[in-house]
């Protein structure tokens, strides 16, 4: 089961994917490489942050990446780069990705 979340199209051609409070963007150059040619893409989000002295900073980092399956659905998965050492070296990330979400939905029950 996936969990819920809510697509948009941005501005540019970019899709914008909101999950919980959190909140993604392909851009429009990959996009085309998923849809049309099955290709592995980045997923990014914007991060913003102001420093000591007052300055906004700016920047996008990839989050995660989608893939079209054979049935032509996409398929996203991420994980975070302190999450590493938290990988069993016997799964897959996929697997691990699996095993993470059942015990957060069992979590909030």
């Amino acid at each position: 089961m996936t969990e819920p979340g809510t697509l948009s199209h941005g501005t540019g051609g970019a899709l914008h994917i909101s999950v919980d409070a959190e909140k993604y963007r392909i851009e429009p150059e990959d996009l085309k490489n998923l849809l049309f040619y099955g290709r592995v893409i980045p997923i990014c989000e914007d991060r913003s942050r102001t420093t000591p002295g007052g300055i906004l900073v700016s920047e996008v980092a990839i989050e995660g990446h989608a893939a079209m399956n054979a049935s032509g659905k996409m398929k996203v998965g991420y994980f975070t780069q302190y999450q590493v050492e938290e990988l069993d070296r016997s799964e897959t990330p996929l697997q691990h990705m699996t095993h993470r979400r059942s015990a957060r939905r069992a979590n909030r029950r």
